[in-house]
C-alpha cells in the first residue's frame, strides 16, 4: 500500500500537521491521536489486517521526518499496526521536480516483485496519478480533499490487493 497522509488519513489540517505536529519532539499521545482522522485510519487498518499488506509512505511528510519519527507518531496515535506494516523499503519520496506518480514508478522499478498493490492518495498531492497506468489498472484510490479515506473505498482497495500484477506497469505510460 502506497500511503499518502494529508487528505487520506489526516483530514482538515491544512499545513498545520506538517508544520508543527509530526516533527515535535514532545508530542502528546492526545495530540498525536487527534492528527489522524479515525474513520479513515480504521479503513486503512482494516485493509492492512485483511490483506497482510505492507506500507510504503509517499507523503510529503517524508521531507520532515525519519522512519523512527513516523513509527513514534503512529504508535503514539494508536496506529502502531501501520508502522509495524512498513515495507523493508518503506518510503517513496519525490525528488525535486518529480510527480508522485514518478516517485512510485521509481520505487516499483527498484523493489516491486509482482505482488498486488494499491495507491492511496488525493487529488491535491497525487500529482500524475489520475492519468497513470495505476489508475487505468484500478490500483489507485483517490481520496477527496477534506474527506479522506472512507468505507466507500474498501471495495476498490480489496479489488486491487486481491489481484496479482500482470502487465499493470508495462502498459504505455502517460506523463503527468
Amino acid at each position: 500500500m502506497f500511503l499518502d497522509f494529508d487528505d487520506v488519513i489526516v483530514v482538515n489540517l491544512p499545513g498545520r500537521a506538517c508544520e508543527s505536529g509530526p516533527i515535535a519532539q514532545n508530542l502528546s499521545k492526545e495530540l498525536a491521536a487527534q492528527l489522524f482522522y479515525r474513520p479513515a485510519a480504521a479503513v486503512l487498518v482494516d485493509a492492512l489486517h485483511e490483506h497482510d499488506a505492507h506500507v510504503v509512505i509517499t507523503s510529503s511528510w517524508l521531507r520532515l521526518m525519519l522512519r523512527e519519527s513516523f513509527e513514534k507518531l503512529l504508535t503514539m496515535a494508536g496506529l502502531g499496526v501501520v508502522s509495524q506494516s512498513f515495507h523493508e523499503h518503506w518510503e517513496a519520496p519525490q525528488h525535486r521536480g518529480e510527480t508522485r506518480a514518478q516517485a512510485i514508478e521509481r520505487w516499483l522499478a527498484l523493489h516491486h516483485r509482482g505482488e498486488p498493490y494499491v495507491i492511496l492518495d488525493d487529488d491535491l498531492s497525487g500529482t500524475g496519478l489520475r492519468r497513470s497506468v495505476h489508475a487505468r489498472s484500478r490500483r489507485l484510490v483517490m481520496c477527496k480533499v477534506g474527506v479522506g479515506l472512507h468505507t466507500g473505498h474498501s471495495a476498490a482497495i480489496r479489488a486491487a490487493l486481491g489481484r496479482q500484477c500482470k502487465q499493470d506497469r508495462t502498459a504505455s505510460r502517460t506523463p503527468d
